[in-house]
């Protein structure tokens, strides 16, 4: 005999929907609103993402005037005179510049992993934005083989709200799709 549907089962079935909606969105969102910088620690390169607004530069810098690594790689179309000066000059670091395209960070990743495989890079920094650092995470340790630092400081001007909006979408999408791919490929990078 076969079951009827009752309400009381679409009540359920509805709030069971409605509970995994919004934990899914939580996971999303929290990282994004109340982001966290890894620990850090010596590593074969520094990579500056591109959609620099004051900040990742200076960060880039002190990392590699610490000693924390030899190498800068300005990942993507440099934001600011000195970052465009130090892809044409030779000071006393290592400095790579990459030209991923089209510009995001899905392809900075990508084009940053062939580089950290191709010098055998065992560690990275990668320096961003706080509200960036669960999506460039997720992105560069997907494609970078060894592991991955974010780190960064806010930016001294941001449109926080703006930004928000853009990173949860981004990381949303990065997760979406990083289960798709991994569905049909080993790594979704």
């Amino acid at each position: 005999m076969p079951r009827l549907i009752t309400w009381s089962r679409v009540l359920w079935a509805t709030v069971g929907a409605i509970l995994l909606a919004g934990g899914g969105l939580f996971a999303i969102v929290l990282p994004v609103v109340r982001p966290s910088a890894d620990a850090v620690k010596r590593a074969d390169a520094v990579i500056m993402l591109s959609g620099d607004q004051g900040n990742r530069l200076a960060v880039a810098l002190r990392l590699i005037h610490d000693g924390l690594a030899p190498t800068l790689v300005i990942d993507g179309l440099p934001d600011f005179p000195q970052a465009k000066e130090l892809c044409q000059t030779k000071p006393s670091f290592e400095v790579v510049c990459l030209d991923p395209q089209p510009d995001k960070t899905q392809t900075e990743a990508q084009v940053a992993g062939r580089l950290a495989r191709s010098r055998g890079w065992n560690h990275v920094l990668v320096v961003t934005d706080p509200v960036h650092f669960a999506r460039a995470r997720l992105l560069f340790r997907r494609c970078l083989p060894g592991t991955v630092s974010v780190v960064g400081e806010p930016p001294p001007t941001e449109n926080h709200h703006r930004a928000l909006v853009h990173e949860v979408n981004g990381l949303a999408y990065s997760m979406v799709a990083g289960l798709a791919s991994s569905m049909v490929a080993a790594r979704g990078c």
